[in-house]
């Protein structure tokens, strides 16, 4: 069986990166996004070694509350990037819409 401080530091690298992801969404830095998504699947891949899964030991509560914050941030941050994704969605449309106007323009 793993470690419980080895489990304890992979909820944690979870955690610490769920937290990134919110505070870059924040600050709409969004090319940041896709390296803290490689990250992410790197503490994933800690959590999910069978070694690690152990609910047993006095370590329960502080995974259960690292769960807690990292579904909470995961909340927060896909609010953020759906916001951005209509944003993106309305741009788009407008350009559509600049062009169609330009091109009609430029042929008559």
């Amino acid at each position: 069986m793993a470690k419980p401080d080895t489990q304890l530091s992979a909820y944690r690298c979870l955690l610490e990166n769920a937290r990134a992801m919110l505070s870059v969404a924040r600050e709409q830095r969004w090319d940041e996004l896709p390296a803290l998504k490689n990250e992410r699947e790197i503490c994933l891949s800690h959590i999910v070694d069978p070694e690690l899964l152990s609910t047993s030991g006095s370590d329960v509560e502080s995974k259960l509350e690292m769960i807690q914050s990292i579904l909470e941030c995961d909340e927060l941050t896909k609010a953020l990037v759906a916001t951005r994704q209509g944003d993106l969605v309305e741009l788009i449309g407008s350009l559509g819409n600049e062009r169609k106007l330009s091109d009609a323009y430029q042929t008559g």
